[in-house]
């Protein structure tokens, strides 16, 4: 079987009824000699269909037979179904650092270039997708600023919408312009930090790209707009989506104080408790157990390297050796020698005092976090359980009366507010199935009439309508 790299190597590799992700993913790992293997997954394709068979149990052969009855659905033939197996970054660490291994980055940084030219990412200014591409220029061809290089580079990274918006032509012009003018020239920056940069602004830019999703149904806790969700996390923090991928609950890791599977009743390894300063919240999810397995590694993994806790109750010493400071003081951790966690001790700065000294374990709440924890995080940890229900409760009451307004499609406020549509006579011409407009379909033809209905029978307005369309067009 082959499986497709980012950087557009194919290896084949043997594989039977039997093998799983977990598996195809460590010989793949093992042929490139990828040293940080974690959120690398396999991904399986078919038509513009792509979902992740992730790194775990899921069985590859059940997987590739799904498409193949998919294509007999559709009257095709199975064995002819055209599936293709791919092996790319699914989600990242808190802690990622692209300096641990060399060949984790160089797929990361393909696979973003790749994601740039078929649309996958998408950048909100032509400046950033600009930048991104004169970094790809110096990674590919350093300081050759020849046109067959430029026009390459383009090709590479500019999706073919951006090139109707804009000529190629002018891409060019900008791409070379900036790689021309880049720091890396100069500097004769390494090949492999400008790649880390690519990677590092995909991570902190498409965070939702770089995520693994759950299907979850609410059994218990705060309210919400929706009791049927999707869990996406990421290295920012777990988000609630609904089908439309509207965030209904948002949850950076210093939020989450802990999660744990239910292991009785009917939903025994299908629900989970996920506790947070916002409320607890008991899950139903086929995934559970990946869930709390995936949010308990962040959360360790994120004490571990943390430098900020905040004070569980009051200590007051008068030896300047032990620091003093308040419940709910945060304190900024300092790493010696001396005092150590195993010991009970550690050393720490009180932010507000800004005096240092020893403080003991068993007094502080170390956060999941490698910034300092925002006013929000603070203000929270402050507050009983039960302000923090009220404080939820009344931010609640405001978004439910937005989430409230029910979403509309264009075609259906077309049939509210459009126009009667008319019979199209140029396409009369051409064939004898006549169908009447569709208002609301996307087109590149200028518009006759205006679209409003209560625009119809004001000539002035009407014309205006219509100039207005063709000039957006």
């Amino acid at each position: 079987m082959s499986v497709t790299l980012m950087d557009s190597r194919t290896i084949s590799l043997p594989v039977d009824s039997a093998s799983t992700s977990k598996e195809i993913c460590q010989l793949l790992s093992e042929k490139v000699s990828l040293k940080d293997t974690f959120g690398f997954s396999l991904y399986v394709a078919l038509y513009e269909k792509v979902w992740s068979l992730g790194s775990g149990r899921e069985h590859v052969m059940d997987a590739i037979s799904q498409c193949e009855q998919e294509v007999k659905r559709k009257g095709g033939q199975e064995q002819h179904a055209p599936w293709r197996l791919y092996y790319r970054k699914e989600i990242f660490t808190p802690w990622h650092d692209c300096e641990e291994d060399s060949v984790s980055t160089d797929l990361i940084y393909r696979q973003v270039i790749r994601g740039l030219r078929f649309g996958e990412y998408q950048c909100d200014k032509d400046d950033d997708i600009v930048q991104l591409s004169a970094k790809h220029f110096y990674i590919q061809y350093g300081s050759d600023c020849s046109l067959d290089n430029a026009k390459t580079v383009v090709q590479d990274c500019i999706n073919s919408s951006l090139l109707e918006a804009k000529t190629q032509d002018k891409w060019l012009q900008m791409v070379s312009t900036a790689h021309a003018q880049g720091p890396y020239i100069n500097s004769r920056q390494k090949a492999a930090s400008v790649k880390a940069e690519v990677v590092d602004y995909a991570r902190q830019k498409w965070p939702m790209f770089f995520s693994r999703f759950f299907e979850a149904a609410k059994l218990s806790g705060p309210a919400l707009p929706k009791n049927k969700f999707i869990v996406a996390i990421n290295w920012t923090g777990i988000t609630f989506l609904d089908e439309k991928e509207r965030r209904l609950l948002q949850l950076s890791y210093p939020e989450v104080t802990g999660v744990n599977t239910m292991r009785e009743g009917k939903t025994f390894g299908q629900s989970l408790c996920l506790l947070t300063l916002k409320g607890d919240f008991s899950l139903n999810a086929v995934m559970a157990g990946n869930i709390a397995e995936l949010v308990h590694m962040f959360l360790g993994g994120l004490r571990e390297r943390s430098q900020y806790a905040v004070g569980l109750q009051e200590v007051s010493q008068d030896d300047p050796t032990f620091l003093s400071f308040k419940k709910g003081e945060l304190i900024v951790l300092i790493k010696d020698d001396e005092l150590t966690v195993g010991r009970g001790w550690i050393k720490g700065k009180n932010e507000r005092t800004s005096k240092t000294g020893a403080v003991p374990t068993d007094a502080i709440l170390v956060l999941p976090t490698l910034t300092k924890p925002t006013n929000e995080v603070m203000s929270l940890l402050n507050l009983s359980p039960d302000q923090r229900k009220s404080i939820m409760a009344a931010n609640q009451k405001e978004i439910g009366t937005v989430e409230r307004v029910a979403p509309v499609s264009l075609k259906e406020f077309s049939y509210e507010y459009f126009r009667q549509p008319i019979k199209d006579v140029n396409r009369q011409v051409i064939s004898k199935n006549v169908a009447l407009e569709r208002l609301w379909v996307n087109s590149r033809e200028p518009i006759r009439q205006p679209l409003l209905r209560r625009l119809v029978g004001n000539s002035e307005l009407s014309h205006r309508a219509c100039l207005a369309f063709t000039d957006i067009l």
